[in-house]
């Protein structure tokens, strides 16, 4: 029995190291992206304001899709290098104002919305929970913003919150097909993409949802999925309770 502990917490010490070091090189790749994709970015601004006029349509284009990739590049960057500074950075866990963490998501998501044409329904009011305000913004940034994109047609989102014994749970609900027992499995792993995004022309990296787990798990939470197909999802991540204290 000893022995076999042994091994299990060799093989745990072994895993932490291999994660140390992907996230490590993940966050070396990143920032040494970002200084040669700027600069593409910022000529092809530079193009744009500068020379529209002696440029044809097809140039045009062509600048403009330049310039929208580099955009989704800087997404995929600043993804990395979230996803690879959470498990290092120390934080102070603090009372949320989720009111307020809320509305800056939906400036954020304000034209994800009025193009979707869908409809967002929020709590009147928000119970209090602990947690890291910058990152909370982001777990509800990619739940909200999943649930536009694979939500009904048009897409309807709910909130709703509930105060258990020493924790709060948020939930997002969507009115989209809902997912497989497959596709759940698969949700939360870095760099997956279920089946329906790929035959989507949805864009995406995979990291959004790796993310959202890894930040609540620093916070002292849990994440996870509620779903049937033809019935909709029910995402939702826990805090703990901020009255606790």
């Amino acid at each position: 029995m000893f022995k076999l502990q042994e091994q299990l917490r060799m093989q745990n010490q072994e895993l932490a190291l291999k994660n140390a070091d992907l996230d490590a090189f993940a966050s070396m790749v990143a920032h040494d992206l970002k200084t040669p994709l700027n600069a593409i970015i910022g000529l092809t601004e530079v193009l744009l304001k500068i020379y529209p006029e002696g440029l044809s349509n097809k140039q045009l284009e062509c600048i403009n899709l330049m310039a929208q990739s580099g955009e989704k590049m800087t997404d995929i960057i600043n993804a990395l290098l979230l996803l690879a500074t959470i498990s290092k950075q120390d934080i102070c866990l603090q009372p949320l104002d989720m009111a307020h963490i809320f509305a800056q998501v939906q400036t954020r998501l304000a034209l994800m919305l009025a193009q979707s044409g869908g409809e967002l329904i929020v709590p009147e009011r928000w119970p209090l929970a602990l947690g890291y305000a910058q990152w909370v913004e982001e777990v509800w940034a990619n739940y909200v913003s999943n649930a536009l994109k694979y939500g009904g047609h048009p897409p309807r989102v709910t909130i709703k919150t509930e105060l258990r014994h020493q924790e709060v749970v948020f939930w997002v609900e969507d009115n989209g097909p809902g997912l497989s027992e497959e596709s759940q499995a698969q949700l939360f792993k870095p760099f997956s993409r279920l089946s329906r995004d790929k035959r989507s022309k949805i864009q995406g990296h995979g990291l959004g949802l790796s993310i959202v787990k890894r930040i609540v798990q620093k916070l002292g939470g849990e994440v996870g999925v509620e779903s049937q197909e033809g019935m909709g999802s029910r995402f939702y991540f826990s805090l703990p309770r901020a009255d606790n204290l």
